[in-house]
């Protein structure tokens, strides 16, 4: 007699596998990686931009520091470097601004993984990371571009027409490495919170079998 018993694939949490189950601390998670992610890239910013002023200092044989602005004939690149330093220091004055926003991307990005199954803190720390970085991108590179055109006089555009993509450039990868180290910490905090693969076992014990 021939065993025709069919057996059925193992499931695999992806992105898109949604289960019943009843996760807890998801929006406790996102206020309080808002809260961390305010607190973080100032001090990320704060460490960077020391960092940047010894190496500037030592390249260059100046005695500025991102701080100051860098003195007066800096370079585009750096100049936009100064603007997003700048924007992520102060960005806890806008906190009634980036905190919910950032409560909000937490929550319905971060805080949908665990009802899809998914476990493994790699994801959760790789889009901490995205995330934080589009979110401190934008701020910094208007940042950039206005402390930047402060010290563009008339000739300087006209002989130097890259000094305006210069400026954005160094805001933007500025901006884009405050705000990747500073998710990376709000995921972990996030995965700390939260602890998806308890909870994922305890709202579908059954797929662990």
């Amino acid at each position: 007699m021939t065993d025709t018993t069919i057996v059925q694939p193992e499931p695999k949490a992806d992105y898109t596998d949604k289960r019943d189950g009843k996760i807890k601390r998801l929006w406790l998670a996102s206020v309080l990686g808002a809260l961390a992610a305010v607190v973080l890239v100032t001090l990320t910013a704060l460490v960077l931009g020391v960092i940047t002023s010894l190496v500037v200092n030592l390249l260059f044989d100046a005695d500025g520091s991102v701080f100051d602005g860098l003195g007066s004939g800096a370079p585009p690149f750096l100049m936009g470097m100064v603007g997003a330093f700048f924007a992520a220091l102060f960005n806890w004055y806008v906190f009634y601004i980036t905190i919910p926003i950032t409560t909000l991307v937490l929550r319905f990005s971060l805080g949908r993984f665990p009802k899809r199954r998914i476990s493994r803190p790699v994801p959760y720390l790789r889009w901490g990371v995205i995330w934080g970085a589009l979110l401190v991108l934008l701020p910094s590179l208007f940042a950039g571009y206005v402390v930047s055109s402060t010290s563009w006089s008339p000739e300087a555009l006209s002989s130097e027409v890259w000094a305006p993509v210069g400026s954005l450039l160094g805001a933007g990868l500025t901006g884009l490495v405050i705000g990747g180290i500073a998710g990376l910490g709000v995921g972990g905090l996030f995965l700390l919170v939260v602890k998806p693969a308890r909870q994922v076992l305890m709202a579908n014990p059954a797929g662990e079998f």
